[in-house]
């Protein structure tokens, strides 16, 4: 699951048992003791200084760091009661950048929110929960962590070909510093097959004008992996979906499009040799016939406003323009049935819009000969 709020999260066990999702804080220390494991097999040891701050980075959620913009040096001096010229804060932000650094190439998609990668986001958290007493427990702490992940990225190496289980440990790590694993205690049987329903609400987030955007799946956490991507609207289509490997840079492996029309698109995934987690990319648009009047409108009113320009019309040739006028009034005033349909009909409506503003602005000017 991505990290961030959890919404709308509702979960069905076997014979209609209602499971419960374990606290985040739970989820981490689990996610350590995986995460330790791996560091054993690589010949690796966590010690007791970096676990506290390994465990907080698994669980970080943001919190008041979007707030500062990016700003790490801010937000650790708030967060501490330092300045950002104290040579704590300014070691902590050193440190973090070697840490970035380092898991850079294990990452997907390098992200400075990833605590895991900016371990220096826990350190106010750390300190105000007790686990370090003092500043310089935090930076023993940090300098424990660029130590266990320095050694760990030698030995897997630069082209991940060096030991499998570094490789593994580091690859876990950073994976958990984005996302966390969704954990829940359920009764199920023991003699015979079950089924567990998740279903969560994720915030849709498309650009302004072209109406894209993207959505991270996991695709391998079961033997066979089915993913919908649907829109409800009846005036809404999807328009180029794309399943792409989890950095967006290439097309994924073991993803087939099992159903495709115009409002669903749906994707089955089966393979052993398959990404673990995909990017769907993708356009939302208006379906074509209802964008036919209005795109079509437009140059109409264009090419009957530089037709007034050329002469003086009389209150005959202007009763001609009340038929495309009226269209595009109507046009302007019909009402969406959702937000994502208005969305949808934003440039439309401006390109509308212009079209008769100009259209009316040239029959005054000429018919009044200013």
């Amino acid at each position: 699951m991505p990290k961030g709020p959890l919404l709308d999260l509702d979960m069905e066990g076997p014979e209609g048992s209602t499971p419960f999702l374990l606290p985040r804080g739970e989820i981490a220390a689990r996610e350590l003791a995986l995460v330790a494991k791996q560091a054993l097999d690589a010949s690796l040891t966590l010690s007791p200084a970096v676990r506290p701050l390994i465990e907080s980075a698994l669980g970080f959620t943001e919190g008041l760091w979007p707030s500062f913009g990016g700003d790490l040096g801010s937000y650790l001096a708030e967060g501490v009661g330092l300045t950002r010229q104290d040579p704590q804060v300014i070691q902590w932000l050193a440190l973090s950048n070697q840490a970035s650094a380092m898991l850079a190439p294990f990452a997907d998609t390098p992200n400075r929110n990833s605590a895991v990668e900016n371990p220096a986001l826990v350190i106010p958290a750390l300190l105000a929960q007790g686990k370090f007493d003092t500043p310089a427990q935090a930076t023993e702490a940090l300098a424990s962590y660029i130590s266990v992940i320095s050694n760990a990225s030698m030995a897997a190496g630069l082209d991940m070909s060096g030991d499998p289980a570094a490789n593994t440990f580091l690859n876990t790590l950073v994976d958990y510093g984005l996302r966390y694993d969704l954990m829940a205690v359920v009764r199920v049987p023991l003699d015979e097959p079950f089924l567990i329903k998740v279903s969560d609400r994720r915030p849709l987030r498309l650009t302004p004008i072209t109406n894209t955007g993207r959505q991270s799946v996991v695709i391998a956490d079961a033997r066979s992996n089915h993913v919908t991507l649907r829109v409800s609207d009846p005036n809404a289509r999807l328009a180029h979906v794309h399943a792409r490997d989890a950095a967006d840079t290439v097309d994924a492996v073991g993803t087939f499009t099992s159903r495709k029309t115009p409002q669903i698109q749906s994707f089955y995934a089966f393979e052993d040799d398959r990404d673990y987690a995909i990017v769907l990319r993708f356009r939302v648009a208006a379906l074509r016939r209802l964008q036919l009047v209005p795109y079509a409108l437009v140059p109409l009113l264009l090419v009957l406003g530089v037709a007034l320009l050329g002469k003086h019309p009389g209150p005959s040739e202007l009763a001609l323009l009340v038929g495309p006028g009226a269209l595009a009034a109507s046009i302007l005033l019909a009402r969406e049935p959702s937000s994502l349909g208005s969305r949808l009909r934003r440039l439309s409506t401006l390109l509308v819009t212009g079209a008769l503003a100009a259209l009316i602005l040239v029959a005054v000017w000429r018919y009044t000969g200013w």
